[in-house]
């Protein structure tokens, strides 16, 4: 079956060449990564002194939200603070990070397809390869440092079919480069947003168990 949808897909000319081109967010969506950026985020506060909750650090750490937004809502100088998480990030927060359920499952799926899967991250390029080289996903093409229409940009240059993300902006950026949308959020899926994603699901696993249905 995934096949055949392959086929159709491929003859509305949307094949790039001989590959097909997948593109996923990194944090919440390909990786769970909110324990690596809560425990950097509180090392940093530690190193700067500055008072804050760890639950709400946690919530930070799960908004999507860039390092220099984060940074700013705890009121340190980017500078020295995007060096300070960097550290931390490869000391103390990489040994948190973990696969999503249903991310070998898709990796596997998108291998037999003959696509490519491509990360397209807010995450900083340094820690995204950190990232990867921990989880042993070094072959997968990764470019960072893209949020807003930088996501928009990177889709159309590597002309990819679909985008796949857990945030509203993820979202925004996969529509406004028309490509087929995916968001991955139980959450979003008890409250809706205003992006309309051309499809939702609550976890990678249903994604790809519906991914054949996705591709007609």
């Amino acid at each position: 079956m995934i096949c055949e949808s392959v086929s159709n897909l491929c003859s509305i000319g949307l094949r790039i060449g001989n590959i097909l081109i997948f593109a996923i967010d990194f944090d919440q969506t390909l990786a769970n990564t909110h324990g690596a950026v809560s425990k950097s985020l509180l090392k940093v506060c530690e190193e700067f002194h500055i008072n804050i909750d760890e639950d709400r650090v946690g919530h930070l750490a799960k908004s999507g939200k860039s390092l220099a937004s984060l940074l700013e809502l705890i009121n340190v100088e980017q500078v020295r603070g995007t060096e300070s998480f960097k550290h931390h990030y490869l000391h103390s927060g990489l040994q948190h990070t973990t696969l999503m359920s249903g991310a070998t499952e898709l990796l596997d799926a998108v291998s037999k397809l003959g696509a490519e899967l491509v990360l397209i991250s807010a995450k900083t390029q340094a820690n995204l390869n950190h990232s990867m080289r921990f989880l042993n996903l070094e072959r997968i093409r990764a470019f960072g440092d893209l949020y807003g229409e930088g996501k928009t940009k990177k889709l159309r240059e590597l002309k990819a079919v679909i985008y796949v993300g857990d945030q509203e902006s993820d979202i925004l950026s996969a529509n406004q480069a028309n490509v087929i949308s995916v968001l991955i959020s139980a959450e979003d899926l008890k409250n809706p947003i205003k992006a309309r994603p051309n499809f939702t699901f609550p976890n990678l696993l249903e994604f790809c168990n519906q991914l054949p249905t996705i591709l007609k």
